[in-house]
This record gives structure tokens, sequence and C-alpha cells, in this order.
């Protein structure tokens, strides 16, 4: 299942067909998705969405032809969408909400971090060093920093930093066993805005340490939504990753990997 891009407000499938089409080509089958944008209902909902559609999946997998033993083999998404992937996988196992548990996870240089932006803006409203919109190009929609339509609200002193800590995969780490994560596989591009590298590093490090297994692979001279990550090499590791925890976790492959 594949997730898109567009800081949570704005992205369509339609539009996000490279690295899906690439799978395809490579043997996987994919189920390339929408999700609630923030422009339209704020946090939890895309995410809600998220978690729905594995449901979804598994409860209809005859009909769509997908191995009923299996029906979620790998979840990812690029950028915005890798980011839910995560966080639909922590939040739902320590939620008790994944109707079927991921084989394996992948994500394409997404953020994280939604406390720092939370902090930014509450003491005082200023952008994070090296921030995705701080290297110049064309001027995103208003507001400029997507966390405000991600949260809900412009009114940060009614939010709490718990509720901001919400939307972060870390968060919850804690509240789960370890052993049920499953393998995550991370992607980013040296020539990426500083925060999606930190973000990748940041949690790619947080996996390790309670013990999960996470790979990060840093594709040189790579910037966000590159054509380089849909290139032979980088969805060879990511169609290696998905045989590599099909071989490791007792449930068949969906059909045609």
């Amino acid at each position: 299942m594949f997730l898109h891009g567009g800081g949570w407000r704005f992205g369509d499938k339609a539009a996000s067909e490279r690295i899906p089409v690439a799978l395809a080509r490579a043997g996987v089958a994919v189920v390339n998705a929408n999700y609630a944008l923030t422009t339209e209902r704020p946090y939890p909902q895309n995410v809600d969405d998220v978690l729905a559609l594995i449901a979804h999946l598994e409860a209809h997998a005859d009909e769509l032809g997908i191995d009923s033993a299996a029906p979620i083999l790998g979840i990812g998404g690029a950028s915005a969408g890798g980011h839910l992937a995560s966080l639909a996988v922590t939040k739902g196992l320590a939620e008790d909400r994944l109707a079927t548990r991921p084989a394996a996870v992948v994500s394409w240089y997404a953020p994280l971090d939604p406390a720092s932006r939370f902090l930014a803006h509450r003491y005082p409203p200023t952008q994070r060093p090296g921030g995705f919109w701080d290297r110049g190009g064309a001027e995103p929609p208003s507001p400029r920093d997507p966390f405000v339509p991600f949260i809900g609200t412009e009114d940060f002193g009614a939010v709490t930093l718990d509720e901001a800590l919400d939307g972060d995969p870390r968060r919850h780490l804690a509240r789960l066993d370890p052993s049920d994560l499953p393998p995550f596989l991370l992607l980013t591009g040296s020539d990426d805005s500083a925060e999606i590298r930190y973000a990748q590093r940041t949690w790619h490090g947080a996996l390790r340490s309670v013990g999960a297994e996470s790979t990060l692979i840093e594709i040189a001279d790579a910037d966000h939504e590159d054509p380089q990550f849909s290139a032979p090499a980088p969805i060879g590791a990511v169609v290696g990753h998905l045989r590599d925890a099909l071989a490791t976790t007792p449930v068949p492959a969906l059909s045609g990997l």
C-alpha cells in the first residue's frame, strides 16, 4: 500500500504514480491510496483513514485479488505519506487498531518531529532553520508551514505539546512491544532539505534504539521527490526489503511478488 506526499494538505494518488508504477513493473502488487487532506480535516483524520484502509483491504482481499491470508505485505509512502505509513504502524500497534500487521514499512524522504513545529510556532513563531521551505523556490500555499493545517489551528496557545506529539511516530514506541514492529526501510536524498534528512536519520535512530529493524539508505545527489527514487537500484532495494520481510514473516506473499 502506497501513500502519496503533499505536505498532508494537497496531493493525490493520480499525481503520485512514479514509485507505485516502478514497483508494479518490478512485480509488486500495489494499492495506491488517497487519504483525507488537512485542508479538509486536520489530524488525526489522515492516519485514521490509513488504518481504515488497512482494515478495508483485509476485509475485501478476495474481491481485490489479494491473498486473503496476507492482505498487506508492506505499507509505505513518500514524504507526508511516508510519515503516515510509519505513524499508522506505531499508533495502530500502541492503540490496538491495526486490522493486520504489515510485514514491512518503506518510507521515502518523510518529515517527522511535529513537536519542533509546535514549539517554533509557540515560542516564538519562526521557521525551523534548514526547513523544507527555507531553501527558496516557489512560495507554498498559505499558511506557509504545513503543520498549521495538520494540527487544525493557527492558535497554538490552544494546542498542547501532548497533542502535537501524537502525530510523531516516535511517541507511540513506548506503548508497544518493539518485537511487534515490522522491519523499516527509510530512503532519503543527499540533496534534500536538512529537515527531511534529519527526520529520516532521527526516525532510524529511534527505531534502532528500541531494538527494531531499520535500514537507512541515502541516495547521492537526490532531492525531494527525485526521479532517482524510482530508478532500478532503489526500487530493487525496496523489493529486496519486501522479500526479506516475507522470508522472516509467517505469512504468504501478495500475488505477483
